[in-house]
């Protein structure tokens, strides 16, 4: 971060800018930064200070500046200034605006609870941090990491990636919002995952070396994902649970663009019914990149109608030794896992349950959709669906449904607001009687 500036015939210029600036003030500077005790502070902030985004005084904060123009930040010019030889001219902010200063980090007194908040985290290891960037000898390693290492992706410290954080929640990336500041205030109730300490790393990275023969390469990250989405598992590494995520794991190749939940029907109707299933899907999740989830007996009858093999996983050949609750965390663990852009729930009570308990946090990772069956409020296919629709209102994007009428008693009996009764669609027109036959031998 630290870029001296080495040109002598303008450093004397320079300095005269900064001090007639009445932005740069060095009392101030030497009180917030005692570590510069018996350095020049003028010098300092000149070749090194401004470039680290460190205040010049309590009115310019080099930081916010470099956030806020990100061509300046990439152009590598000194803060304050380029504000003083362009920056004022061109109409740009010293610093928010008065009505801004609530979420800005501008007074001393708000990046005061900022500091202590990441520090008060345990999450925040000043020793690791400076030991694992030893450019950042002779700084602020809390400034630096509260002005620029969070935004970067760096690790606060052997317990948070905040580089992991970001690619795992892109709604906070796409936000600018800083990692380990978001997680403390928002990721931690919402139930966010933050990743693997390096001792849980170390325990997984060897149970996955020994159960090999299967491809860690099922995404841009590798190994690493398939590292987190185990540990949504607690205990990880023992007993029916692991033996079950192996077995999974062996039977995926690939990372799909949607996950189909579906309840398996009988011997005599599985072909119809994924017929009928793969009709109505490729039209409400708009691609036929599809991996379904079977949750129930599986029949496999000689039938061109059936997906191909590849294209099915038989969670019960997994989970039939299992209880219900284990089963609904390997499919929280297989959504984690595939990070799938749809995750499509056709009456799938352990799918269910996911989403009451941790919709919030999986609608980071996918849209989620479900079909409620017709005869909503009765009959054994819309049994399921009826317990969780009410707990699942905030994280589903859509619900589908066969008929205008169906909507419209929905809104009706369950008092829907427009926010919601918004987000109930009904199936394309094409596809209804593929789904009314589905519904009908459920």
């Amino acid at each position: 971060m630290s870029r001296p500036n080495t040109e002598s015939d303008d450093r004397e210029a320079d300095k005269k800018l900064l001090m007639e600036s009445g932005l740069f003030d060095i009392e101030w500077y030497g009180k917030n930064n005692p570590e510069l005790s018996g350095v020049s502070l003028l010098d300092h902030y000149l070749d090194f200070g401004g470039y680290e985004g460190r205040a010049a005084g309590p009115t310019f904060d080099g930081g916010w500046y470099l956030r806020n123009n990100p061509d300046v930040a990439s152009a590598g010019a000194h803060p304050l200034l380029h504000y003083i030889k362009f920056g004022r001219a061109e109409g740009r902010p010293s610093g928010p605006a008065p009505d801004d200063l609530e979420n800005e980090l501008e007074s001393e007194q708000d990046r005061a609870l900022r500091k202590s908040l990441i520090m008060e985290s345990g999450l925040f290891d000043i020793e690791w941090y400076g030991k694992n960037n030893p450019e950042l000898s002779g700084i602020s390693l809390l400034d630096h990491y509260l002005d620029f290492g969070g935004y970067e992706g760096r690790a606060a410290g052997p317990s948070f990636d905040g580089g992991w954080y970001l690619r795992n929640n892109p709604d906070v990336a796409s936000a600018g919002a800083h990692p380990l500041l978001h997680y403390i205030k928002f990721g931690r109730a919402e139930g966010r995952f933050i990743g693997l300490n390096e001792r849980q790393r170390r325990l997984v990275i060897d149970n996955l070396t020994r159960m090999g023969g299967f491809d860690c390469s099922i995404d841009s990250e590798g190994v690493s994902d398939w590292i987190s989405a185990i540990t949504v598992i607690r205990g990880v590494g023992n007993g029916t649970i692991f033996s079950a995520w192996k077995g999974i794991l062996s039977n995926i190749r690939r990372a799909p663009a949607n996950l189909v939940f579906v309840s398996a029907g009988d011997k005599s109707t599985n072909a119809a019914y994924f017929h009928y299933l793969k009709a109505a899907t490729s039209r409400m999740v708009a691609s036929d990149d599809v991996l379904f989830v079977v949750c129930g007996p599986w029949y496999e009858p000689e039938d061109p109608r059936m997906p191909r093999a590849e294209s099915v996983l038989k969670l019960s050949d997994h989970t039939f030794d299992l209880p219900p609750h284990d089963v609904a965390r390997l499919v929280e663990t297989l959504i984690f896992a595939l990070r799938p852009k749809t995750v499509f729930n056709f009456n799938c009570v352990h799918l269910w349950e996911v989403m009451r308990q941790r919709g919030a946090a999986l609608s980071n990772i996918s849209d989620l959709v479900a079909f409620l069956p017709e005869g909503f409020d009765g009959g054994k296919a819309a049994a399921s669906a009826e317990m969780y629709f009410r707990d699942c209102f905030d994280s589903v994007k859509k619900f589908f449904v066969v008929s205008e009428r169906e909507k419209k008693r929905l809104i009706d009996m369950f008092f829907l607001a427009e926010a919601i009764s918004n987000k109930i669609h009904v199936v394309p027109e094409d596809s209804c009687a593929s789904v009314r036959c589905l519904t009908a031998r459920s």
